[in-house]
C-alpha cells in the first residue's frame, strides 16, 4: 500500500531555470510542493520566494493538480510569474 509522504519527490525539475533562463529572468526559485527549495539563483531572495509560495497556500491552489497554469504579481520595477507541475513551483522573477 502506498502511503503519502512529506519527502522531497526523486524525479528532478523539468525546467533548469539557470542553464535556460526566462528572457528578461533577474532570478528564480524552483520549490517543492512542501516549500523546500530545490534551486535558487539570482536576485529572488529566498524569503520572497516563501511569500509567494505561502500566496498559493493560502488561495488553495496547490491543493489540486492542475488547478491553475500560472499566476502573475506584478509590482511598478518587477514582477512575478508562478507555475506548477505535479512536483515542483517554478518561480521566475523579471
Amino acid at each position: 500500500m502506498a502511503s503519502a509522504t512529506s519527502e522531497a519527490p526523486t524525479v528532478p525539475p523539468a525546467v533548469d531555470l539557470v542553464a535556460s533562463p526566462v528572457q528578461g529572468q533577474l532570478g528564480s526559485t524552483i520549490m517543492d510542493l512542501n516549500g523546500q527549495i530545490v534551486q535558487q539563483s539570482g536576485l529572488l531572495a529566498p524569503a520572497q520566494a516563501s511569500l509567494l509560495y505561502k500566496m498559493l497556500l493560502e488561495v488553495g491552489i496547490l491543493k489540486e493538480e492542475g488547478a491553475f497554469r500560472r499566476m502573475t504579481v506584478s509590482f511598478q520595477s518587477t514582477r512575478y510569474s508562478v507555475t506548477r507541475d505535479i512536483n515542483y513551483v517554478y518561480i521566475v522573477q523579471t
